[in-house]
């Protein structure tokens, strides 16, 4: 069981219907670190347009990069980013759930890092090649889709990615 935590009762909350092991939790916490967030700023932001703006990427709010993941430009945005992102998530646990435990667990450490700092990374790109502004977990997502789809490489191919 998880402790009174926010994020332990989400998580309880999310194995309930998603069984999974203690090794596949940084996977339901980095689901959790997306979805509570976005979902409390959900409002605010709706409300308050120039709130929206000043946590939105742009090269106006280089703080964006990170604030920009949490906040969405609707129910229907935010709704997309989590269902794929909770679709993904359910792909990668089904991959690995005949792995060894520790597999498991470093692999779902590496998806919860990886996601967040590939999210930032992708940001700070926008920053760079772009004259606007955006706001989503997009980044998040598809780098949660390339790590699944890396690891299904290396699972379906292992004797080519011998080093």
């Amino acid at each position: 069981m998880h402790s009174e935590t926010w994020l332990g009762r989400i998580a309880n909350y999310l194995e309930s219907y998603l069984p999974i092991t203690t090794e596949f939790r940084p996977v339901l916490y980095a689901f959790a670190l997306v979805t509570v967030p976005s979902s409390v700023l959900l409002v605010p932001t709706t409300l308050d347009p120039s709130l929206f703006v000043a946590l939105s990427d742009s090269r106006s709010t280089p703080w964006g990069v990170i604030t920009s993941i949490f906040v969405h430009s609707g129910i229907l945005h935010l709704a997309g980013n989590v269902a794929v992102l909770l679709a993904i998530i359910i792909l990668f646990v089904k991959m690995h759930q005949f792995r060894p435990a520790e597999d498991k667990h470093s692999r779902s450490v590496l998806f919860l890092w990886n996601i967040f700092f590939s999210g930032i990374v992708a940001n700070s790109l926008f920053i760079l090649w772009s004259q606007g502004s955006t706001a989503g977990a997009s980044g998040v997502v598809y780098a949660a889709e390339g790590i699944v789809m890396g690891f299904a490489l290396f699972m379906a191919l292992p004797d080519q990615f011998n080093f």
